[in-house]
């Protein structure tokens, strides 16, 4: 690989770890990956990361929770560490693009506090937990249920 030296955590519930493990059993790279149970809202964050990911949760939670993700992160990771938050985005008058307009339907039918988010939310957040030096990545951008990538750095 292009590092041999990385090592990956996975913080996940235990019935989402029973499918992952299997899954990293069979990885070449499986001496690498730490397989952690817990929740991420309750749980503490082990410290010096240099980078978090946090892919499709945060439509899941409410403000409050996202904002205690990002200061969670912003406190686990190392000075100049990243934190990417992937997600589908939503825009700033919350009526569209529309496939992020109907999931966040679905979330707010389906969470307590759950919905998609606009990268003003997510900027916000982030820059009131620290983070600076933003940069968005759009993934597969020609689909219709593209998501996103947020960059957020913390600052050395």
């Amino acid at each position: 690989g292009l590092n041999p030296a990385l090592q990956a955590d996975i913080l996940d519930v235990p019935q989402t770890l029973f499918v992952t493990r299997e899954i990293v059993s069979k990885s070449p790279v499986r001496k690498r990956i730490r397989l952690l149970e817990g929740n991420y809202l309750t749980s503490d964050f082990d410290m010096g990361y240099d980078l978090i990911l946090m892919s499709h949760i945060t439509h899941d939670e409410g403000e409050s929770e996202n904002r205690l993700l990002f200061n969670k992160a912003y406190q686990a990771l190392n000075p100049g560490g990243l934190l990417l938050v992937h997600d589908f985005l939503i825009g700033e008058n919350k009526t569209g693009p529309l496939f992020p307009a109907i999931f966040s339907i679905n979330m707010l039918v389906y969470t307590k506090k759950g919905q998609t988010y606009s990268w003003k939310e997510y900027k916000n957040w982030m820059t009131d937990a620290g983070f600076s030096r933003f940069k968005r990545f759009n993934i597969l951008p020609h689909l219709d249920n593209r998501s996103s990538v947020l960059l957020g750095e913390k600052r050395p």
